[in-house]
This record gives structure tokens, C-alpha cells and sequence, in this order.
């Protein structure tokens, strides 16, 4: 999502939402930031704890990302409750340090602030990001 501040950010899962709600396991989730304010480079987030909690479906929020049902990402796209949507990365998805001084939980770190953002467009997350290719074993002969 792009919002009318500049930050541009957002969230990806593989898994399809559900309108009977609760917490699902993900582990191909991530988050992503493209500009965060501070000039940093673009980056994805992993998840690095509460591995039953990548995404949290409801009838009436979301997507939420993270514990907590939507902790680090949190979206309320209905046009009355909008700004009802905030992010507090950190939880569950890991914030990219550039030393051990940041905070490792930040309500700043995607949106700038907690909440109350306005929002200027949504779109469809980019691609996952790259894996690494599966190592093969010294010596082992190809087919």
C-alpha cells in the first residue's frame, strides 16, 4: 500500500483468506518495506517467531499480519474503519537492524507512525523473495 506521506509497504501470503477467522501458519509469509522514511534500502521481513500467527483472518478486519491478530501488520481496509489500521513490526517479523542499538520492535518502521494513516492506494504484493537453491553434496555426480 502507498500512503499519501510516501511510505509504500505491505504484507504477502500464500494462504487464501477465510472468513471464519483465527489465527493461520504461513511459512512463505513476509512483509516488505520499499521506502520506510529513513532511507533504507527496500527489504522483506520474515517471520522469525509465533509461527501460528503469520496471519490472522476476520469477518471484519484484515488482512492482519503477525500476533495478536495483526501486531506487526494490521489492515482495516473498510472504508469507515480505516484508520483503524496500524503496524507495530517486530513481534513476529523480524525488522532489518543496522546495529543492535534499534529497537527490535518498531511502530514506525513500515508507516512511520502507529496509525492513523491515510492511505492513497492498494495493490497486490510483490513476488516472494528469492530462496537460496537447495545445496548438493561435494562430489555428487549430476543424472
Amino acid at each position: 500500500m502507498k500512503l499519501d506521506d510516501g511510505h509504500i509497504f505491505g504484507g504477502h501470503t500464500a494462504v487464501p483468506w477465510q472468513s471464519s477467522g483465527g489465527p493461520r501458519s504461513d511459512p512463505l509469509a513476509f512483509l516488505f518495506s520499499l521506502t520506510d522514511g529513513e532511507r533504507r534500502a527496500p527489504c522483506f521481513l520474515s517471520q522469525f517467531q509465533h509461527w501460528g500467527f503469520s496471519v490472522h483472518h476476520a469477518r471484519d478486519r484484515g488482512p492482519l499480519f503477525g500476533h495478536g491478530a495483526g501486531a506487526d501488520l494490521g489492515l482495516d481496509l473498510d472504508e469507515e474503519r480505516l484508520l483503524r489500521s496500524r503496524s507495530a513490526v517486530g513481534q513476529t517479523f523480524a525488522i532489518p537492524r543496522r546495529s543492535i542499538r534499534e529497537p527490535p520492535v518498531s511502530d514506525t518502521f513500515l508507516a512511520g507512525r502507529l496509525d492513523g494513516w491515510h492511505i492513497d492506494e492498494v495493490r497486490p504484493a510483490p513476488r516472494a523473495p528469492p530462496r537460496a537453491p537447495a545445496r548438493t553434496r561435494r562430489g555428487a555426480r549430476g543424472p
